[in-house]
């Protein structure tokens, strides 16, 4: 999930999908037959459970066609099924379209996690200006397409392969659709369906552009390669990542240019410190377990709170950041969340913190959300029941327009002292949800402790939590360089878990629709970045995978970085 509103204040709390609580699945009481097909009445059970899911707990669940447009696709996958039955494969291949239809980029239907071959392309894609670029090859034979521009795969040219793409996932701008098709090379169900295939081929036609020269190659479809592959080679070395996917280091020996990674927010301490203080239990358990005995090379304590001081720690970590800032009067900082897909977006609000304090935070408009309530909600919310969204005045499938109205009244008028007062001390108690920030703030002294120019880098795979630190700071004065993220600023969030009954298929469906922009749909689909990178620019930088930080920092950076990346003493944990 991403936002919540908490007395007036527009608190970020992004959860991606593979942590949403999963609904329990029923016994089937129809098993499927001997080869694994399930039945022509389990199929279609379970296309009328999804049905139920979207139209209770979605906020659109017919994706601005209507409700007939909606029900004449559900009869035509009624119509569909196989006599003889289908597999869970085959049944998703039919059903994919019905979700992706809400365009809801955070609406999803799969095998359960671990489920199927592992097999892939041995080639990796990075949306770049509008094309996809290959940035990695497994193969010596591949190395000549690094760098070039796709420009078809499998015989299907990339416009069509887009057209293709949002009728399998749903999207929300055209980033959206060049990501998922570059993520469908480690998918090889979703590039069956890409490329409609009925049977999966060895290899994969690839034709690319590169430096104005035709080039072709056949990518293999194989189990993972056992070697990391070629890519062109960067001159910057960054600082690698802790076990909370974080890291910082100078990138200059004047202390000039700082540099904070930020590759996930999934694991960094005070996620989970906000997930046990709300409530949230899914992913504290083995997920917790893992993160705590990668931060310590072994055995954890068995209580929560133990386990989760194991963690590294995300406001410990900008401690130490802006101390050696501050003393060496850094005049930037680079924040990348080009890698970060998503998690709990609470670290942004402490990082704005440090930069920009809580009074820019109180003042910073952030739009507003619609809620929508339903069974499945409370089948993932255990917080929260129909006797207590009664005492709220509401009843499940009704929406709710709080958010709306409270950013309405706030645009209508000049917020009085008193007002100002009251965002600020919101701001404030939802930063000291966490324990570690609590202890952080008391020390009363990081508040807007130092402030540089900011420049945040992103890329298509900039989503959900990771685009939140984007954006936050951009609203607070940071510039955007790199390529535009594939998450759009208005867009459907919040995911709730659900499985369905007899083929096991999951995923996940929205139940908020998120206006960050309410007055700028162009802006609201698409948020480009200040200094985009192009293909030219690519191409001048040698095809660089750090390029973006190149547009920063200008002439090449050498050497390796000095400052303490994240390297977590066990002992003080």
């Amino acid at each position: 999930m991403r936002h919540r509103t908490i007395t007036g204040i527009v608190v970020i709390i992004l959860i991606v999908a593979t942590g949403c609580h999963r609904v329990a699945r029923p016994t089937a009481d129809d098993p499927p037959a001997a080869d694994g097909r399930l039945t022509p009445d389990q199929l279609r059970a379970d296309l009328r459970q999804l049905v139920g899911y979207l139209e209770s707990a979605h906020p659109d669940p017919y994706g601005g066609r209507g409700k007939v447009a909606f029900h004449r696709d559900v009869r035509e996958i009624l119509d569909a099924i196989d006599p003889a039955g289908m597999t869970d494969e085959e049944f998703l291949r039919l059903v994919r379209p019905l979700v992706a239809s809400l365009g809801d980029a955070h609406a999803t239907i799969h095998r359960p996690w671990g489920k199927g071959d592992d097999m892939r392309a041995w080639i990796q894609l990075e949306p770049v200006d509008g094309a996809l670029v290959v940035s990695r090859v497994y193969r010596d034979e591949d190395r000549e397409l690094l760098g070039g521009a796709v420009v078809s795969i499998g015989g299907v040219e990339m416009g069509e392969l887009r057209r293709r793409m949002s009728r399998i996932r749903g999207t929300e701008n055209q980033y959206a659709e060049l990501e998922n098709v570059a993520r469908s090379m480690r998918q090889p169900g979703v590039l069956s369906d890409l490329l409609d295939w009925e049977k999966r081929p060895q290899t994969v036609p690839l034709e690319v552009l590169r430096s104005g020269q035709p080039l072709r190659g056949q990518i293999p479809i194989a189990d993972p390669p056992e070697t990391d592959g070629y890519a062109p080679t960067s001159r910057i070395v960054l600082p690698e990542p802790n076990a909370a996917s974080m890291a910082w280091a100078f990138l200059d020996e004047e202390h000039t240019v700082a540099y904070l990674r930020i590759d996930s927010m999934m694991s960094y301490r005070e996620a989970f410190e906000i997930w046990h203080a709300t409530g949230y239990i899914s992913n504290l358990g083995e997920y917790l377990t893992q993160t705590a005995e990668e931060a310590t090379g072994g055995p954890v304590p068995e209580g929560i709170e133990e386990r989760i001081a194991r963690v590294p720690s995300g406001a410990e970590m900008f401690v130490e950041l802006f101390t050696e800032m501050k003393q060496a009067g850094t005049e930037q900082l680079i924040v990348d969340v080009r890698r970060n897909r998503g998690g709990q977006s609470y670290l942004s609000w402490v990082l704005a913190y440090f930069l920009y304090g809580a009074d820019a935070l109180a003042a910073v408009d952030e739009g507003y959300q619609i809620k929508r309530y339903s069974q499945l909600y409370l089948d993932n919310y255990a917080s929260d029941s129909v006797e207590s969204l009664r005492e709220k005045g509401f009843e499940l499938g009704e929406y709710d327009f709080t958010s709306e109205r409270e950013w309405l009244a706030r645009r209508s008028q000049t917020p009085t002292e008193e007002q100002l007062e009251q965002r600020r001390a919101d701001v404030l108690e939802w930063l000291e949800y966490s324990p570690t920030v609590r202890g952080v703030l008391g020390q009363g002294e990081w508040e807007e402790y130092w402030t540089p120019r900011v420049s945040v880098l992103t890329s298509a795979n900039t989503f959900s939590a990771g685009f939140d630190v984007a954006v936050t700071l951009n609203l607070l004065g940071a510039s955007l360089v790199g390529v535009p993220p594939a998450q759009a600023g208005n867009c459907y969030i919040d995911s709730l878990g659900y499985e369905l009954e007899h083929s096991g298929l999951t995923g996940s469906l929205s139940f908020k629709r998120s206006l960050l922009f309410p007055d700028n749909e162009e802006k609201g689909e698409l948020l480009r970045p200040d200094l985009e990178l192009t293909l030219a620019d690519l191409e001048a930088m040698e095809f660089d995978p750090n390029a973006a930080v190149l547009l920063v920092v200008g002439p090449p950076i050498s050497g390796p970085p000095e400052a303490p990346a994240a390297e977590q003493d066990a002992e003080q944990q």
